[in-house]
């Protein structure tokens, strides 16, 4: 009987090697393809002849790749995963005699090695973002599929085993101290994924300490369950808990490293937003990557990820929910211009470099412009005084209010040195809601994106702005019309709406914190005397084309020019534009580049 367990223990080793050869060749496959075509992107070997034969072959690959399928956000995620599934179920069902104790066995040792899997990819300080442009936020998709393969896993071994021992009628099996670990371990297991599953979308903050605190459990009961370093599992969680462990400290360090002589300058935007600036630039920070901000003095013991708008200074813009975001909106409310003690984690993300585009399409959706607006202003600051390169800067938002966001960044768009390389189109899907009938169609809305307001919810005050009369009746009207607008379909707006947080800024409360409504409008009504009037891009009315736009935009390229597409939105915008530029990935036309900021699928 010992040999047999012995011999059945050696071919679980050789199928678990088997395994970790088959992931990390899927892990090869995109380092080597990411590398090859940054090796060929380079100028001096784009055309030529040696190259030829890889680009026909990426473009056509990739051509297929992008674009949507259903339940994944492309054929290529859904390949992958396919292939995922593959090496799981052949390793499974080979090399083993088909009997309940043989396959339950067979699954627990399956279970170990995805579940290392799952940690790995969970890593904020992920290797994969170095060798193949895959940071932890866009693994997160990989992340939950290991993550329910591990628990199916965790259900077919405890169930087999289960029902096996009692139909033999030895039940004392179960009531053995390793196995009574193993029992806590998948209870842990079942926390874990239910966590994930289900309180994840309804109260973030418990999600995380219940996510955290059972995987903590299930590591350590598990390595109880299979103690002995003959069969090895012990080894196998020892490593997944040295891989949780040194991403631990590694951020815990840079936590506080960001804490010295730095804070937080908080500012209370209209429609629910807060301005986060650092007095503290992070090493390596680049608009459009996030970082998880640490604010004691709103939550102790918790970090939430924001994108970087500006790093001159640090720059995020925050939309507010319940929770985190909830607090830190009514803090600023309550002391506008406060400075709080700050740390900072990151940064984190990866995205192509645009200054390797001869055009840069960008593409958002409501509070994507966080991601669209920093690459755009970066992109522009680095353009030399020669440069030729181009952007097409696209945005799509719901009501016509929320732009009163990004001023600043706006009028860069607009009076920067290479704005004439700039072509900004804003849309506004439903009419002004701040004028009146003529006002909506031949209107303008001037705001800076300066805000001075006190007060809570039900009391309210603004500081009184020293101004001349003027300055007083914009006070009371909130706008500033201007009869002389482009056009009847058009308005004209200075700004564009917050970023919305991921469901780690949420809290327990999905729905938007909308407080504040008559306060906010007072405080957009200072911004309107208070800043200075200046001519502002045009907003058209109704839903962009966007696959024309792109179209447009990709087919004015010449063919030996590259284009970078960049989009982030809802996922309707999403599945559009994956879809339209996978379709102009031909081998005769320009290089064409797409990225899509989405956390996780």
């Amino acid at each position: 009987m010992a040999s047999r367990f012995a011999a059945r223990t050696r071919v679980n080793q050789q199928q678990l090697r088997y395994y970790a050869a088959g992931i990390c060749g899927l892990m090869g496959i995109f380092i080597i393809f990411h590398w090859a075509r940054y090796v060929f992107s380079k100028p001096a070997l784009r055309r030529t002849a040696i190259t030829h034969p890889f680009r026909v072959i990426s473009r056509n690959a990739r051509n297929l790749l992008v674009r949507k399928v259903p339940w994944f956000p492309s054929s290529g995620h859904a390949l992958l995963f396919m292939a995922y599934l593959a090496i799981n179920l052949a390793l499974t069902f080979t090399n083993i005699e088909i009997a309940y104790p043989n396959i339950a066995n067979r699954c627990g040792w399956m279970l170990s090695a995805n579940f290392a899997l799952v940690v790995f990819l969970a890593l904020k300080n992920t290797p994969l973002a170095v060798l193949s442009a895959y940071s932890y936020e866009r693994l997160n998709g990989l992340h939950q599929v290991a993550g329910y393969t591990s628990f199916v896993y965790l259900v077919l071994h405890s169930s087999m085993y289960t029902s096996y021992f009692i139909a033999h009628d030895r039940i004392e099996v179960l009531q053995g101290a390793s196995v009574t670990a193993g029992i806590i371990a998948g209870f842990a297991f079942l926390g874990v994924t239910f966590s994930a599953v289900v309180i994840r979308k309804i109260w973030y903050e418990a999600f995380y300490i219940i996510h955290i605190a059972c995987f903590i459990i299930a590591v350590i009961c598990a390595s109880y369950h299979q103690p002995g370093t003959e069969a090895g599992v012990i080894i196998i969680f020892g490593l997944i808990a040295g891989m949780w462990i040194a991403d631990r400290v590694l951020r815990a360090m840079r936590l506080m490293y960001g804490a010295i002589n730095n804070e937080a300058t908080l500012q209370p935007l209209p429609d629910g937003g807060t301005r986060i600036t650092l007095a503290k630039k992070p090493y390596r920070v680049v608009p459009g990557k996030h970082c998880f901000i640490w604010i004691p003095k709103i939550r102790l013991f918790e970090s939430h990820p924001f994108t970087v708008v500006a790093s001159e200074p640090v720059e995020f813009v925050v939309n507010a929910y319940d929770g985190f975001t909830g607090e830190l909106r009514r803090h600023a409310m309550a002391n506008p211009g406060a400075k709080l003690k700050v740390s900072v984690d990151g940064p984190y993300g990866t995205f192509p470099d645009p200054m390797g585009f001869d055009k840069v399409i960008l593409i958002a959706g409501g509070s994507g412009a966080s991601f669209t607006f920093g690459l755009a202003v970066n992109l522009l600051e680095r353009m030399g005084p020669e440069s030729t390169k181009n952007i097409t800067f696209i945005w799509a938002v719901k009501h016509h209010d929320h732009f009163n966001w990004f001023s600043n960044h706006l009028e860069t768009l607009r009076t920067h040195e290479h704005s004439p390389k700039v072509n900004v189109e804003l849309y506004a899907t439903k009419a002004p809601n701040t004028t009146g009938p003529d006002e909506q169609r031949h209107g303008s809305v001037m705001m800076t994106d300066r805000l001075v307001h006190r007060g809570r919810t039900s009391e309210s005050t603004i500081d009184s702005p020293t101004g001349d009369e003027g300055d007083e009746k914009a006070l009371e009207r909130g706008i500033t019309t201007n009869s002389s607008s482009s056009s009847s379909t058009t308005t004209t707006a200075a700004a564009p709406g917050p970023e919305k947080p991921t469901p780690a800024a949420r809290g327990h409360n999905n729905t938007t914190a909308r407080t504040m409504t008559s306060d906010e409008s007072m405080a957009a009504t200072y911004n309107a005397a208070e800043g200075r009037r200046r001519p502002s891009h045009d907003v058209k009315a109704g839903r962009p084309d966007t696959a024309a736009l792109i179209r447009g935009a990709v087919s004015s390229t010449p063919s030996h020019q590259r284009v970078l597409v960049a989009a982030c939105g809802p996922d309707g915008l999403m599945r559009v534009v994956r879809d339209t530029t996978a379709s102009l990935i031909r081998g005769d036309g320009p290089g064409v580049e797409l990225h899509c900021e989405q956390f996780g699928w």
